[in-house]
């Protein structure tokens, strides 16, 4: 890690995500504590196309089968106005979902994720320490973690 990170400088941002799995209003799965992906795999899903999470999927599926992927959308309104409507289920960062008037008015339901979903991600800023622009970058990365 260390060969990686030579030369950089690492700002951490205090902020991470985690995982939730999104279902329409009143779903059966919303009565479950932990969901696992294999629990997923006879229900219609949504896949937000954006490389996020593909590496788990791939992994599952070489080992389970495949997942039933109904639609693909790299963008997130489009994603969750899918899952309100009924027509899937998907697994999204819990960042994309704050503040999120679905959830406020209760028309979807987000659910903790269990393997290979359950972890953290911490997000850092990254400058080179040879930078002239230290004020600036500063400046920059104390706004990004307000």
């Amino acid at each position: 890690m260390r060969h990686l990170t030579k030369g950089l400088k690492i700002y951490p941002l205090n902020l991470s995500t985690d995982f939730r799995l999104i279902v329409p209003k009143k779903s059966k799965l919303s009565l479950k504590d932990n969901i696992d992906l294999t629990v997923l795999q006879q229900y219609p899903f949504v896949l937000y196309d954006r490389n996020f999470y593909h590496d788990n999927l791939k992994e599952f599926e070489e080992e389970n089968g495949p997942l039933k992927i109904v639609f693909r959308t790299n963008n997130p309104s489009v994603l969750i106005k899918t899952v309100s409507e009924g027509l899937g289920i998907s697994i999204v960062s819990s960042l994309m979902l704050e503040d999120d008037p679905y959830i406020e008015h209760e028309l979807i339901e987000q659910l903790p994720m269990g393997s290979p979903f359950d972890y953290f991600i911490y997000f850092v800023a990254l400058s080179n320490k040879e930078n002239n622009h230290k004020k600036t970058i500063q400046t920059f990365i104390e706004y990004l973690k307000y």
